[in-house]
């Protein structure tokens, strides 16, 4: 992404923490890493969509010739790891970008996640105006999706002019062979914990959500549930 002239208050506050980083780094030496999206078992960016792709028959897509290189959550680990244990560099700091070998079309990455998911979705582009129009509504919604300063985000590629995995010793895994359907799954919560405000306490519910959708996509895909008894308190922990 284009750091010096970011088109979205997200990306602005990142090169806006870049500066302030750099310009109180009072001798000290700084590293600092741009991965494009990182993706991994649990992850939230393809895991959120890969909830959507299984109840979405039809999946109206924005921006989608935005381009991301995505690369798995080890090799950024790594990344870390190796840059730690190089010596200091002259200069103000040093800065990685960490991308996969390969970038793919936004439209590219919702295929592959429906593909691994063994869904056939019809995927459509949504005009930009829309996107636009969607992003206000849709804003004003507790925990949006997606926001206006979200398609501002998608107007600048998520890729690497200049991948600096190399410099650190390391040749980032292919997509195609780490994202797994494994990858394209979202880390369910049965428990909700909301803060009472102004108290310092906060109080736990339970979130039946998950458990009916899993239910659900079980009916579908083999037509019954199999209810198994659970095991008396006492035979459990006696």
């Amino acid at each position: 992404a284009d750091m010096e002239n970011p088109p979205s208050a997200y990306l602005r506050s990142k090169a806006a923490g870049e500066r302030a980083v750099i310009d109180n780094a009072n001798g000290m030496t700084i590293q600092i890493f741009r991965p494009s999206i990182i993706f991994g078992e649990g992850d939230n960016f393809f895991g959120q969509f890969a909830s959507l792709l299984r109840w979405v028959p039809v999946f109206p897509l924005v921006c989608p010739n935005s381009r991301f290189a995505p690369v798995w959550v080890e090799d950024v680990v790594s990344a870390f790891a190796n840059a730690l244990g190089r010596s200091a560099v002259e200069g103000p700091a040093e800065t990685y970008n960490l991308c996969g070998p390969r970038s793919y079309r936004f439209r590219e990455l919702i295929e592959f996640t429906a593909e691994k998911l063994d869904k056939r979705r019809l995927i459509i582009g949504v005009p930009d105006w829309i996107a636009q129009l969607q992003g206000r509504a849709m804003e004003c919604l507790p925990n949006p999706l997606f926001t206006l300063d979200n398609f501002y985000s998608l107007q600048a590629d998520s890729t690497c002019d200049c991948n600096d995995f190399a410099p650190l010793g390391l040749d980032p895994a292919s997509f195609e062979i780490k994202n797994t359907k494994e990858c394209c799954r979202v880390r369910k919560a049965f428990f909700i914990r909301l803060a009472v405000p102004f108290s310092g306490f906060s109080v736990v519910f339970f979130n039946p959500i998950p458990l009916l959708v899993k239910m659900a996509d079980h009916i579908l895909s083999h037509g019954i549930i199999f209810f198994c008894q659970a095991k008396p308190f006492r035979e459990r922990f006696f």
